[in-house]
């Protein structure tokens, strides 16, 4: 049999998302040899692009290591020509190229017929005002366009972005939807106590509506005394809450617990965590197109949740009862307020979330809709 060769290229933050996980799938493929290279997202604490080589489920090496330098344009361009470099550097010809977003995916236009053989569009997300500069979001769009016509598949997470998407020329043939999920082989088994009433996962800022959140908390524990509130992150909003949580005393009631590592996470949220909450508000464009990972998380490890009407899935946790959602401060703090009010809801509604995360497993999801183009 003849071995297939498969380039996934993407930036990445230390949250685990679609990339780790679609390199685990990938990795796991007999057969395969899969060169990857991760380039550290925009605003990530991630110091270097790493590029790794696998063959026949092994890790075979890492390549080399490229340091971070520049910011923002620097540093797309830089990382796009160190793409480019890695893709004729590659042995023989790529059956399969996968890039994570279109700045990704871009470099495969100078490779597709003679070094690329397909070349998938992996979309894990869209905004149509990606940055805040006017000239960058001109690029942005420019390299959107390209990448969806160079494409033989493009992989939108959420309908919302596969629409926007066809809106601006996709053609509906080569278009896919697979919404970002949850590993759940990684999901601990393990007894539930619930010491955090309510748990905030992900970067603490703005976009996140971390400090909304935290307001809205504080009226909540005036009149539950015992309920308590976890951050698991970190972001540009760490300080502005440190500063909130000391000024009005509610340091037994509010934990930052900084950013754990993704298995610590998970056994954190299945052990402790009661409701998990999704704060998303529109301050940003990539919002209203997101698939939430920790959405899926708080789901899988038996907690319901309380999200924002922002994201696409906010009709799913209305639809399957797997939560409240809520459109203002009241709502949020009206739904809050229920479950200080009643601890037997969460157990009513976690058997609800289990339930509906099954279909969202990620190597069901890669091994129905993925592995058929891949081959």
């Amino acid at each position: 049999m003849n071995t297939k060769k498969t380039l996934l290229v993407g930036h990445v933050s230390e949250i685990v998302g679609p990339g780790q996980h679609l390199r685990d799938f990938l990795v796991a493929i007999p057969d395969t040899y899969i060169k990857v290279v991760f380039h550290p997202m925009l605003g990530t604490k991630l110091e270097e692009t790493v590029v790794e080589q696998y063959s026949n489920m092994k890790k075979s090496k890492t390549v080399k290591n490229y340091k971070k330098k520049g910011e923002t344009v620097v540093r797309l361009f830089r990382n796009a020509l160190i793409t480019i470099y890695e893709i004729a550097t590659t042995c023989g010809k790529v059956d399969n190229y996968i890039g994570l977003d279109n700045f990704d995916t871009f470099p495969a236009i100078f490779f597709k017929g003679w070094k690329i053989k397909r070349v998938i569009y992996y979309g894990s997300d869209y905004a149509d005002e990606r940055f805040k500069n006017s000239i960058m979001n001109i690029v942005y769009r420019m390299v959107e366009l390209v990448a969806l016509r160079i494409s033989d598949l493009v992989i939108s997470n959420t309908k919302r972005a596969e629409e926007r998407r066809i809106s601006l020329g996709l053609n509906k043939r080569k278009s896919l939807v697979i919404p970002n999920g949850v590993d759940l082989g990684l999901i601990p088994r393990l007894k539930k106590r619930i010491i955090f009433d309510f748990v905030y996962l992900g970067t603490l800022s703005e976009t996140h509506g971390v400090i909304e959140l935290l307001h809205v908390f504080s009226k909540i524990a005036k009149s539950f005394r015992r309920v308590k509130l976890a951050f698991l992150g970190t972001g540009s909003k760490e300080e502005k809450i440190r500063t909130f949580v000391k000024e009005n005393n509610l340091e037994n009631r509010v934990y930052l617990l900084g950013r754990l590592e993704h298995d610590k996470a998970l056994r954190f949220l299945v052990k402790n965590g009661g409701v998990g909450i999704a704060s998303y508000n529109e301050s940003e464009g990539w919002t209203k197109y997101a698939s939430p990972l920790k959405v899926k998380e708080y789901l899988a490890c038996g907690m319901p949740v309380i999200i924002s009407s922002v994201p696409e899935i906010s009709g799913d946790v209305r639809k399957y009862k797997l939560g409240y959602v809520y459109n203002s401060k009241r709502q949020l703090f009206e739904a809050m307020q229920k479950f200080s009010k009643n601890k037997n809801l969460i157990k009513t509604l976690s058997k609800n979330a289990k339930e509906y995360v099954e279909k969202f497993d990620w190597n069901l999801m890669y091994r129905e809709n993925l592995l058929p183009f891949l081959k």
